[in-house]
């Protein structure tokens, strides 16, 4: 008598990540089910319920991870992870990777980096703002 697994759509996790700017992060979705034959979508990012971009990830067997390098502000947001196992419909889970920055702009748009250079021959300092 053939032995009969039951078929469980995946159960899908994913953490928040935070992270400063100009550092790198890793986000990765895992999903357990059977059949443990998994199909991922490409990762979506939004900010505000308007979709940004699609990112696509790495999949190993049961995992799908994107990699960012050198995050900026503009990294924020919430990003969702689909993956499916032919088993009802795909399933989702969403988390939000936020980007610290130390200096924003004033409507906290744009991170924003002091630059401060040598002082000039009066011994003067010099400070600017440079924003991404």
């Amino acid at each position: 008598m053939p032995l009969f697994l039951p078929s469980d759509p995946p159960d899908v996790s994913m953490n928040s990540v935070e992270a400063a700017e100009k550092t790198d992060l890793t986000l990765s979705c895992t999903a357990s089910g059977n059949p443990s034959s998994y199909t991922f979508q490409d990762f979506t990012q939004s900010w505000g319920g308007q979709l940004i971009q699609t990112r696509p990830g790495v999949q190993s067997v049961d995992r799908y991870d994107l990699s960012l390098s050198d995050v900026t502000y503009q990294d924020s947001g919430s990003y969702v992870c689909t993956v499916g196992n032919n088993v009802k419909q795909p399933q989702t889970k969403s988390a939000t990777v936020t980007v610290k920055c130390k200096y924003y702009t004033y409507s906290q748009t744009r991170c924003l980096s002091l630059v401060v250079q040598e002082p000039d021959l009066s011994g003067n300092q010099n400070l600017r703002w440079l924003a991404d």
